[in-house]
């Protein structure tokens, strides 16, 4: 399952990792396995929505069989 390199990018950006102090950059070895994490996270999701799908299941469904 390939994973764009500009989709971990935005991800990045929106979890505010591109500015945070934390994190020193993309070439030290915590930005590498940050990048490496978000597209585990990626297609982890990807993975999950494909079953879903193929269930037939919604977000809704999700919700019911947890009592919300």
């Amino acid at each position: 399952m390939a994973v764009p390199v500009e989709e971990v990018d935005a991800r990045e950006t929106r979890c505010g990792t591109a500015r945070s102090p934390v994190v020193t950059g993309r070439d030290t070895s915590e930005g590498r396995q940050l990048r490496r994490w978000l597209t585990q996270l990626i297609v982890t999701e990807r993975l999950i929505a494909a079953e879903a799908d193929a269930r037939g299941l919604t977000a809704a469904d999700a919700r019911r069989s947890r009592g919300a």
